[in-house]
């Protein structure tokens, strides 16, 4: 869950042209998850603090390109 995220906001950073394609996506009615409540938030934290921590020597350039 934590790898497709990453990649978009690392994409975002080098500037890569995004686009956005709507997908139907249907989930049956018995279906199971497999979404682990401890293992997978913890791994959501830390790809954020990641996500944070490469984020501060960019925040520079970020807030000239964002005021540009």
């Amino acid at each position: 869950m934590d790898f497709d995220v990453e990649i978009l906001v690392r994409l975002h950073w080098r500037r890569v042209p995004l686009r956005w394609i709507a997908t139907r996506v249907v989930y049956p009615r018995d279906g199971v998850s497999h979404f682990r409540l401890l293992r997978d938030n913890a791994r959501m934290v830390a790809l954020q603090l990641r996500l944070l921590s490469g984020m501060v020597p960019r925040l520079p350039g970020l807030l000239a390109r964002k005021l540009t």
